[in-house]
Formats: C-alpha cells, sequence, structure tokens
C-alpha cells in the first residue's frame, strides 16, 4: 500500500502541480547546409554575410582542418588566431555574437569534407 501511496504522490505531482516552463527560442529561421571539400591549399569555405547561426563539421575520421573566421589565411597547424577542428570534430554558434566575416580553411590532408551550417 505505501507503494501506491508514492506513485499516487507522484503523479499529482507530475500532472497537477506548476509546471517549470523552460524558455524556448521564438527565432524560426531556416538554416543552410553545403558541403565544402577543404584541401591542403587555403579556401573559402562560407563567404561572409550576416548569420543568425554557424556551424562547421569536420566529416573526415582522420584529417584535421583549420579555419579563421575573421578572413585571414589559415595555416595547417594549431596556431593562435585559427580555430582547430579534429577529425569528427565541429564548432557551432547558436547564440551572442555569431560571426559574419569570410570562413577560411586548410586541412591536414587533401579533399577534407567540411560541412558548414548557417
Amino acid at each position: 500500500m505505501r507503494f501506491l501511496r508514492l506513485t499516487t504522490a507522484a503523479l499529482v505531482a507530475a500532472f497537477l502541480l506548476p509546471q517549470t516552463s523552460w524558455a524556448q527560442s521564438t527565432d524560426t529561421h531556416s538554416l543552410t547546409s553545403h558541403g565544402v571539400t577543404v584541401g591542403t591549399s587555403s579556401g573559402t569555405a562560407s563567404n561572409p554575410n550576416p548569420r543568425k547561426h554557424l556551424e562547421l563539421l569536420n566529416q573526415s575520421t582522420t584529417a584535421t582542418i583549420y579555419c579563421t573566421i575573421d578572413g585571414s589565411t589559415p595555416v595547417a597547424a594549431a596556431t593562435a588566431n585559427q580555430i582547430t577542428i579534429p577529425p569528427l570534430g565541429g564548432i557551432a554558434w547558436a547564440e551572442g555574437t555569431i560571426p559574419a566575416n569570410k570562413v577560411t580553411c586548410i586541412a591536414s590532408a587533401a579533399s577534407t569534407p567540411l560541412t558548414v551550417l548557417e
């Protein structure tokens, strides 16, 4: 009988007591996804534009991708002022200040696939 009382109390709490509402974004913009092949020479992964979201996803299981978000030229090594995306890794900006500059990338191996969501 005691188990039944706990279960009933839990049901009452779950369905009758005020619930905490979680803030949800009312910003409903669509995302554009495009694939980029990053090589061992730097190239543009995304042109400059105002964004509400930016994601860079490295689809390679072995190669590392290095990107800059200020339009400068990246180098294929972990250095300051650029982003290192490890194999099967990624980085995302979804709120706050979203980079609007050109995204330029280079990879540690030729023909490295990168997915860009913006």
